[in-house]
């Protein structure tokens, strides 16, 4: 890229010359490593990390997680990852996580279970709020309240 100066030069009485760097393509910002980053092989099923105790194991199987197999995922790098004792690791477990699946409809019915309880929440944190500056000023709150 090149770009020309319209006053002239007082030395050489010739118009000055102007070279842009050009950006250098393909770079990329920095990212942190993902060891854990995986691809479904099956659109219909959810995967998911879990931690290997006991008590959590058994109650993401009552949540409706089954333990995957070799098929359901495939490894974003499947050679390059190790378990942090210097061994190759599978995509099945990486330190204390071994994979789950869960089949996408129920995964999206947990969802929205758990958004509409965060939303109960906050309505009923809101209306108690209310009902507390009523109760203690005599005035009754109109609209919305914010909450952080």
């Amino acid at each position: 890229m090149v770009a020309s100066k319209s006053e002239p030069d007082d030395t050489a009485g010739e118009p000055v010359v102007i070279k842009a760097k050009k950006k250098a393509k393909g770079t990329r910002s920095w990212r942190p490593a993902a060891p854990l980053g995986l691809k479904s092989r099956d659109g219909a099923s959810r995967l998911r990390w879990v931690h290997t105790d006991a008590a959590n194991v058994l109650r993401k199987k009552a949540e409706g997680w089954t333990p995957a197999t070799h098929g359901d995922a495939v490894h974003d790098r499947p050679n390059g990852v190790e378990n942090g004792e210097g061994m190759p690791s599978g995509v099945l477990e990486y330190r204390d996580s071994v994979l789950m699946k869960m089949p996408e409809e129920l995964a999206r019915a947990r969802d929205t279970y758990y958004r509409d309880q965060g939303i109960k929440q906050l309505t009923g944190i809101t209306g108690r709020t209310k009902r507390n500056i009523q109760n203690e000023t005599g005035v009754a709150v109109e609209g919305s309240i914010k909450i952080d």
